[in-house]
């Protein structure tokens, strides 16, 4: 191959890793609905961007953000409650929106975790073996359900890490 097709190849391959370097990160892009039907849209645009995990993972985050809209206002209808919510993420990043999603989720079982923490402690104190078979159950599921809320807690904080940094 001769020295001036070299050069052109190798141009041509610098232009399309600078292009495909330069295109903004999937979780990066701007969220702009307004609304249920505008966020659906605006989804189906990004569909050649964000894979399926990250739009299931988007639409589950929108859930979840709704439900903490939800008990924050609990008077507002629904169209009032979806108005609120699209106006506090419109300009933000896929990103942004999937992490404060996951930081409520993390929150709100942390509080539950918290609230039983005493109970916990006075159950840890109490023989199993004096208990009948249905108090004896209950403890055990009891301690199941705690061990459960804290791997779900670090699942969620670890998926967070996860998004902030890819």
């Amino acid at each position: 191959m001769s020295a001036a097709r070299q050069l052109r190849a190798l141009a041509a391959s610098a232009a399309l890793l600078v292009f495909v370097g330069c295109q903004p990160a999937p979780l990066d892009a701007k969220f702009t609905a307004r609304d249920d039907f505008t966020f659906s849209l605006w989804l189906a645009n990004q569909s050649g961007d964000l894979t399926p995990a990250d739009r299931a993972e988007l639409q589950d985050a929108i859930k979840h953000l709704k439900l903490a809209g939800m008990t924050a206002s609990p008077g507002l209808s629904s169209p009032e409650l979806a108005r609120m919510l699209y106006a506090q993420l419109y300009g933000r990043t896929v990103r942004e929106i999937i992490s404060v999603s996951l930081t409520l989720q993390h929150d709100r079982i942390a509080g539950e975790v918290a609230s039983l923490v005493e109970r916990e402690r006075r159950y840890a104190e109490i023989d199993p073996s004096q208990l009948g078979l249905d108090a004896a159950e209950f403890l055990e599921g009891f301690k199941e359900r705690m061990a459960k809320r804290r791997a779900e807690m670090e699942r969620l904080e670890a998926r967070r890490v996860q998004i902030v940094t890819r």
